[in-house]
């Protein structure tokens, strides 16, 4: 009778004891301490607000969110809810999931969602909008067709990564003095730079595939005033001008390795088709950055044929796409400060 009363008592100070448990880990008190992680959080934000001005701190900004993922993951299993914080979370990374194999079943693409890297698309795109891009094939494109012979589109492909063909203002009385901004009694005209040579000209004959046409363009910068600055106006092509035209389709396409967008950092860009080449059925597409003086094959970079095309833009969002850039450490400025208005 005494043991049994003995074990009773034991039993009942055991279950006391994992009730006073249990209740002090509902209030908290019987938890490991948290590691502090709000102060992170702040400094995270403050960073990302700062990346739109400054980009280089994009690096830090995969550290740092690195480091509170760590520590939230810690502080999960600290509280004694980890599981089912984890479980939570596979379900939200098996949602993510479904919903993107949704967007590339839809789209026809496997990178049915990029995010605009520069500013060379204003004002029609910004930096961090993020783009929908639907897979198409040529004909889905819409811009000008221009049928060429393959053997002059060759040759003339070929040059472009060792010729820029810059439209810029120069000194009638001393054609080597140049700008890109119209200076008093400047005239505006093509000048070629060959990189292999270093020797740069005025190209007023352009034999070759493309004759670029060059004029003025309007410009606002940031502070609101504006200048004119030399810039690409048409392109003739087998004796057919074609014009810019903000109806074209705006393109996504990757970039080769001698492209000068690629050894900038450029993997894909985003830009505006301004025409396609048949030569003899393999298509090259000429493109334009709205915000940009020239197509971008006047910058050293091969026109993107077939299979280098990711698609079309269809949708955008605006400005979302900053978190991504953000952590990829992303940083092109160029033309973020002005605008083409006319």
């Amino acid at each position: 009778m005494i043991g049994k009363n003995k074990r009773s008592s034991i039993n009942k100070k055991a279950s006391g004891t994992a009730e006073r448990q249990k209740g002090l880990e509902q209030s908290g008190l019987g938890r490991k301490p948290q590691i502090p992680v709000w102060p992170l959080y702040l400094l995270l934000f403050l960073l990302a607000g700062l990346y739109i001005f400054v980009r280089f701190t994009g690096p830090i900004l995969l550290i740092l969110f690195i480091i509170i993922i760590f520590i939230e993951i810690i502080n999960m299993l600290r509280s004694g809810s980890g599981k089912r914080a984890i479980a939570e979370l596979g379900a939200v990374v098996i949602i993510i999931g479904l919903v993107w194999l949704a967007l590339i079943i839809a789209l026809g693409n496997t990178s049915p969602v990029d995010v605009v890297p520069s500013c060379s698309m204003l004002p029609t795109l910004h930096v961090g909008d993020v783009i929908f891009v639907k897979s198409v094939p040529i004909t889905g494109i819409t811009a000008p067709l221009v049928r060429v012979n393959s053997s002059r589109a060759s040759t003339f492909i070929k040059n472009l990564t060792s010729n820029a063909y810059e439209c810029v203002a120069f000194n009638p009385s001393n054609p080597s003095v140049v700008s890109q901004y119209m200076l008093p009694g400047y005239s505006v005209g093509l000048y070629t730079y060959n990189i292999k040579t270093g020797r740069s000209y005025l190209n007023p004959e352009q034999l070759g595939l493309v004759r670029f046409n060059c004029g003025t363009a309007r410009i606002r910068y940031s502070n609101g005033t504006t200048a004119s600055e030399a810039a690409l106006t048409s392109i003739t092509i087998a004796n057919q001008t074609i014009y810019p035209n903000l109806n074209n389709s705006i393109i996504v396409y990757r970039t080769i390795k001698n492209d000068s967008f690629y050894k900038d950092g450029d993997t894909y860009v985003v830009h505006r088709a301004y025409a396609i080449l048949d030569a003899n059925g393999t298509y090259y597409v000429l493109t334009k950055g709205d915000n940009n003086p020239g197509l971008d094959i006047q910058y050293l970079n091969a026109p993107p044929n077939s299979s280098q095309i990711e698609g079309k833009v269809i949708f955008s969002i605006p400005y979302i796409g900053y978190v991504k850039l953000a952590l990829s450490g992303v940083s092109n400025n160029a033309g973020c400060g002005q605008k083409f208005v006319g």
